[in-house]
C-alpha cells in the first residue's frame, strides 16, 4: 500500500467519524428530527412559580397567569411568609422546605398559595 493511498483511508475514517460524532451531539442537542418536549399547562393563581422556559432554556418566574413548560419537568414554587402551598393536578413531590416546593410536573397543574 502506497503511502498516499494509506493518507487517503485515514482521512475517509476521520471523516466519518466527525460526521457520526456531529449527528450523535445533534441527537442530544435535541436538534434532529425537529425533537420537541411534550408541554402541559401550570396555571399560577398565586405566589412565584419558577420553571425552564422551552425555547431559550432560561429559568424564568411567573406570578399569575398560564404558561406551558415541559411534562416531567422540575419547577419551584415559592410562598414566601406564607403558610401552605397548594397543587392541584398531575405532579411529584421532589422537595418541600420553609417557603419553597421543587416539583416534577407529570401533567397540567393549577399552584397557588394559601393563608
Amino acid at each position: 500500500m502506497s503511502v498516499q493511498s494509506e493518507i487517503t483511508r485515514i482521512n475517509n475514517a476521520v471523516t466519518e467519524q466527525t460526521a457520526l460524532i456531529q449527528e450523535i451531539t445533534d441527537i442530544l442537542e435535541g436538534k434532529a428530527g425537529g425533537v420537541k418536549p411534550e408541554l402541559v399547562t401550570a396555571n399560577v393563581q398565586s405566589g412565584t412559580f419558577y420553571y425552564q422556559d422551552t425555547e431559550s432554556g432560561d429559568y424564568k418566574s411567573i406570578n399569575s397567569g398560564t404558561v406551558q413548560v415541559a411534562k416531567n419537568s422540575a419547577c419551584i414554587m415559592s410562598c414566601g411568609m406564607v403558610e401552605s402551598i397548594d397543587i392541584q393536578g398531575s405532579y411529584k413531590s421532589i422537595a418541600f422546605t420553609a417557603g419553597l416546593e421543587v416539583f416534577q410536573i407529570l401533567g397540567d397543574v393549577t399552584v397557588s398559595t394559601c393563608m
